[in-house]
């Protein structure tokens, strides 16, 4: 880890990735693993997440994350949880995401408000990534279950949003989980639609029987067809 960090080609930028400061960083991850008091390896991540190549930083941030004990008080653990504790307020969404199994332990409810607010994100990419995290959290205590149903609701392509329904579950209004199906199962895109079929068994027999039977009407795809004449006749 030394060597590397010593070599001045480390630390240049790369339209893609410089390899070397992604060893460094596997490498530091590594030793933290076996040691959690290896100050130096904790320290190289720290170095690596000013590097001025972007997949660099989130290959670092990913390593710190990962090495980050959570209530241990070694000097090293330390010194992650001061690199890691300001990128829940970074500007970079993906450097946000590539920390947030240590910045959910450090700044949960920051984590939590900056993922809602990300529903609404004008890049879409970004939305399924806090959607997943939210509806990751125990449901018992999901304090933010509201907000998502309220944004299922704003939603006018049902892609996201299906899959944010399913793993509610109960918790969203059966008009709403209803609705969705019907508009995915609708759908230009054949994926949609085999998604859609695949949550009608999430759905009372009757609704599943009801909606497969209407789909199956206008469906062309064969192996669509297949699947909703079983929903439609289930056994």
């Amino acid at each position: 880890m030394e060597e590397l960090l010593a070599a001045p080609q480390t630390f240049e930028d790369s339209s893609f990735m410089n390899f070397s400061a992604g060893s460094a960083a596997t490498v530091a991850q590594s030793l933290l693993g076996l040691d959690p008091d290896d100050t130096a390896a904790a320290k190289c991540l720290r170095m690596l997440l000013t590097h001025p190549c972007a997949h660099n930083r989130l290959t670092a941030a990913m390593c710190a994350a990962g090495a980050y004990r959570h209530g241990m008080k070694t000097e090293a653990m330390q010194v992650l949880e001061s690199t890691l504790r300001p990128l829940v307020h970074n500007p970079d969404n993906d450097l946000f995401f590539a920390a947030i199994e240590a910045l959910k332990v450090l700044e949960p409810q920051p984590v939590i408000e900056r993922c809602v607010r990300l529903l609404d994100a004008e890049v879409v990419q970004l939305i399924p990534r806090a959607a997943s995290f939210l509806t990751g959290l125990r449901l018992s205590e999901n304090a933010v279950v509201p907000a998502l149903i309220a944004w299922i609701s704003r939603q006018p392509v049902a892609r996201n949003a299906l899959s944010v329904a399913m793993a509610l579950g109960s918790l969203v209004p059966e008009e709403l989980r209803l609705d969705l199906v019907k508009r995915a199962l609708a759908d230009e895109s054949p994926s949609l639609r085999w998604a859609a079929i695949s949550c009608l068994n999430s759905l009372e027999r009757g609704q599943m029987i009801g909606l497969a039977s209407t789909a199956l009407e206008d469906e062309t795809d064969p192996a669509l067809m297949r699947a909703l004449n079983a929903a439609a006749n289930p056994s």
